[in-house]
């Protein structure tokens, strides 16, 4: 069984291999580790800004395929 202080550096390495796949660096992931911020509320924030971006897009009578568009340039 794992003592406290080993699961917790276990945990620590899980995250920061998440933040590297994403194509962070360890430097650019201590602080939001540090924060409490995971890659998984990173995932959750882009996607709701696509949406938003969608939402307006389409209020602004911008087709889905430049907004696509857009957002494969980025």
């Amino acid at each position: 069984m794992m003592a406290g202080r080993e699961l917790k550096a276990a945990l620590g390495r899980q995250l920061a291999a998440s933040w590297a796949r994403r194509g962070f660096l360890p430097e650019e992931a201590e602080p939001l580790i540090a924060d409490g911020v995971t890659p998984a509320t990173v995932r959750e924030m882009e996607q709701y800004a696509e949406e938003s971006e969608a939402e307006i897009a389409r209020s602004a009578g911008i087709s889905e395929s430049t907004v696509r568009a857009w957002a494969s340039e980025r």
